[in-house]
């Protein structure tokens, strides 16, 4: 297995100091846990956001709270900020930084689509690589601007890794736990990766690997987000599955879909504990 190690470039470097500068007209792309971390970095450093951009939902605006000086201790300030649509980025010059995290790929293809030449765009995995070594090393840096020091206490990306999790005995696992435990235990991945049993799986392993150690999304480029065909590949018999258990079946998709790969099957055991 080729374990690659890819670097931060200058070009990422210049985004992440633009992003921050006070004149910046700035937007972030998605509305999650991530897009909330970011924001409240930036309303720290009194820094405005323009707007969050997202297609799928009918709320015009969020609203943040921070500290307000002006008033008496632990009085917090009211920060509204509108909620657009991707094609209010059509026009005039802007900063994006993309946190949809599932399907990034797409994201990225629908802001390249507008073809507004003056925008500028980065996903949240390259953004959160750059903001740490910036972080660690911005005594390097020169002509270091005040709203750029000590870069942004970001949120780490969460892996769901259940092994892992319970390993650290937390509900959740991180990217940074992902990597302790790769280089913790380097030759089961390799022993993982020469079970594989064609090139193929192991070209995708290998890269899903590089891209959780590097913050690289160029690593899964050829990748796309298709959750409803993620049980039924190709390679899978299905046709010879007598009995198929739904674990966690929600309203029963998984077994829809599996009907129609197998119209022989026999018996489907359905279970969905939260309903």
């Amino acid at each position: 297995m080729n374990i690659q190690k890819t670097n931060i470039t200058d070009k990422q470097i210049a985004f992440f100091r633009e992003f921050l500068a006070g004149d910046t007209k700035r937007y972030i792309f998605g509305h999650n846990q991530y897009s909330k971390s970011i924001i409240n970095e930036l309303l720290k450093k009194n820094l405005t956001i323009e707007a969050i951009v997202d297609d799928f939902t009918t709320k015009t605006f969020d609203i943040f709270y921070m500290p307000d000086s002006t008033n008496p201790p632990n009085t917090l300030k009211e920060i509204k900020i509108p909620i657009i649509k991707t094609q209010g980025l059509k026009k005039g010059k802007v900063v994006v930084v993309v946190v949809v995290t599932s399907q990034t790929q797409t994201a990225l293809q629908k802001l390249e689509s507008l073809q507004n030449k003056q925008l500028e765009f980065m996903d949240y995995f390259a953004f959160y690589k750059v903001n740490y070594e910036f972080r660690k090393n911005e005594n390097l840096i020169e002509n270091l601007k005040e709203s750029e020091k000590f870069g942004l206490d970001l949120l780490d990306l969460e892996f769901f890794d259940g092994f892992i999790a319970s390993i650290n005995n937390t509900k959740i696992s991180t990217w940074k736990d992902f990597r302790a435990h790769f280089w913790d235990n380097k030759n089961a991945y390799e022993n993982i990766y020469n079970l594989l049993n064609d090139a193929e799986s192991k070209r995708q392993f290998e890269k899903i690997v590089n891209f959780r150690l590097n913050s690289d999304f160029r690593f899964m480029e050829g990748f796309s987000f298709r959750p409803k065909e993620q049980y039924f590949e190709d390679f899978l018999p299905l046709k010879n599955i007598d009995i198929f258990f739904d674990i966690g079946a929600y309203k029963g998709e998984s077994s829809l879909e599996f009907i129609k790969h197998n119209k022989n099957y026999k018996q489907i055991y359905f279970f969905e504990p939260e309903r």
